[in-house]
């Protein structure tokens, strides 16, 4: 487990699939609404407050999810103080996929991501490059110097579909 406090009121946390498994969290099928995910994030932040870190699920607190190669990303960000305490889950349903005019620009983008694990579909004269991972927002900008970045909810699917129809 990598836990990376940004601020006072944001920390990330990674899980490999061994902890996710552990903790019996599944990206699939978590939904606050469900005991087994409310019992797992509040083990974790149990033991995120244990090793010294400010993590609480009293209050507003706004939980991100996404999905790794091999786990988990969470995001714990505290909300200010206003309406009434709230919890929700936010699951990152979107890829960025940078659409390339040939395929050496899209290997030049996949090697400015060396993280994230870059599928290239082709159409045309076009190549589209999904991408799955941890980024960061610096090294979009550098994919980006080589096609245009987008954000595709179900690109993997849309994609895939994209390049059978072609042939």
């Amino acid at each position: 487990m990598q836990i990376n406090p940004v601020n006072e009121y944001r920390v990330e946390v990674e899980l490999d699939a061994a902890e996710t498994a552990l903790l019996g969290l599944s990206f699939d099928t978590m939904d606050w609404a469900d005991p087994e995910t409310r019992r797992a994030l509040w083990s974790l932040t149990g033991l995120m407050r244990r090793e010294g870190y400010r993590v609480s699920l009293s209050g507003r607190v706004l939980i991100e999810a996404g999905k790794l190669p091999d786990g988990l990303k969470l995001c714990f960000t505290s909300l200010p103080k206003g309406r009434a305490p709230r919890l929700r889950i936010r699951k990152d349903v979107s890829l960025p996929v940078l659409r390339c005019e040939s395929l050496r620009d899209a290997q030049c983008a996949a090697l400015c991501l060396p993280d994230a694990v870059c599928t290239p579909y082709a159409r045309g004269n076009a190549v589209w490059l999904l991408i799955e991972g941890p980024c960061t927002g610096l090294q979009l900008a550098r994919a980006e110097e080589f096609g245009r970045l987008i954000r595709l909810h179900r690109a993997r699917e849309i994609l895939e579909e994209y390049s059978e129809n072609e042939e």
